[in-house]
């Protein structure tokens, strides 16, 4: 079973161990590998923007993933899915 909850500064690190995963850096708009201080900077401060949603999956109680919503001029929505748990139809219902 999937659950969503917000993320909060204490997923900074786990965020951090998905973000530079080759196929997401590959699929981003930027492809650049990220440092971890430009990472936890830039954390920080989108999940304190009120003009996003970022929300932390888990499937049984094992977080797998995130989703991103920024409203903003593009709308930009995103779907990391930590390589462990890809192919599993998690973000296909």
């Amino acid at each position: 079973m999937l659950n969503f909850r917000e993320a909060s500064l204490d997923d900074c690190d786990l965020v951090y161990s998905w973000i530079n995963d080759p196929l997401v850096r590959q699929n981003s708009y930027n492809s650049d590998k990220i440092s971890f201080e430009d990472h936890k900077s830039w954390f920080s401060k989108k999940i304190l923007n009120p003009d996003s949603l970022y929300l932390i999956f888990s499937f049984n109680n094992v977080p797998c993933g995130q989703v991103r919503i920024d409203k903003n001029s593009e709308n930009i929505i995103g779907i990391l899915i930590n390589e462990n748990f890809r192919g599993k139809s998690l973000a296909s219902d």
